[in-house]
């Protein structure tokens, strides 16, 4: 007698998947018995992103993100954790890296919190296995409006008579609007008779909010 070992690849498989073999002899006459088993194809990274990402602006300074994990057949493994990147666009913060494992309540929702009033955030979600990192699932948003956090620069006044006084300003930069610029309000009073004479609400003048002015 005498064996042979044969060999044949088989290609294209799904990653992290069991399959079952069956190998059969054949003569003219017909099929023999088959010699089964069982093997799963080894795991790899994510072949897609996360699903379904939505972003929910709480406040000023919060944001809600939650997520679904990849479609199941892109999955490639058991997903062992996300990671949650977001960045301030407009004030050119670094970038922040959160890391949910699955053994965390929160898996697939986390809050930020601490951020930067009215700013547009970039939010990047990914899934990844212990083989590595699929690709990432991005969204937009936008935290809501506060009152500014810094006073008018550069306020000066100018005598113009026994009547009138010119006042000028600047306003602060823009990270402290923390908002849009709508107005700003004038309140003078007389100090020697100890109440105030007029309250006045002034409309912005030009773009960048420079060189404000108001005759009293």
């Amino acid at each position: 007698t005498s064996s042979t070992n044969e060999t044949v690849s088989v290609s294209g498989l799904e990653a992290y998947t069991v399959y079952k073999i069956s190998v059969t002899l054949n003569t003219t006459i017909g099929e023999g018995s088959p010699s089964s088993l069982q093997i799963r194809t080894l795991l790899t990274a994510p072949s897609s992103s996360p699903t379904n990402l939505q972003t929910s602006v709480l406040s000023a300074n919060i944001i809600s993100v939650t997520w679904d994990p990849p479609v199941s057949i892109d999955q490639n493994g058991i997903i062992t954790h996300y990671t949650l990147t977001y960045k301030g666009i407009e004030r050119d913060t670094t970038s922040r890296d959160i890391v949910l494992y699955s053994n965390q309540s929160y898996f697939t929702n986390y809050i930020l919190t601490a951020l930067d009033e009215y700013t547009y955030y970039d939010v990047d979600v990914t899934a990844s296995t212990s083989a590595g990192t699929g690709p990432s699932i991005s969204a937009t948003d936008r935290t809501e409006q506060e009152i500014p956090s810094a006073v008018p620069n550069n306020v000066q006044t100018n005598v113009l008579n026994s009547t009138s006084i010119l006042l000028t300003w600047d306003a602060p930069d823009m990270t402290h609007w923390n908002g849009i610029l709508l107005y700003y309000t004038l309140t003078y009073f007389g100090v020697e008779l100890d109440e105030v004479v007029r309250v006045v609400n002034h409309t912005i003048v030009g773009y960048n909010h420079s060189n404000q002015s108001y005759v009293f």
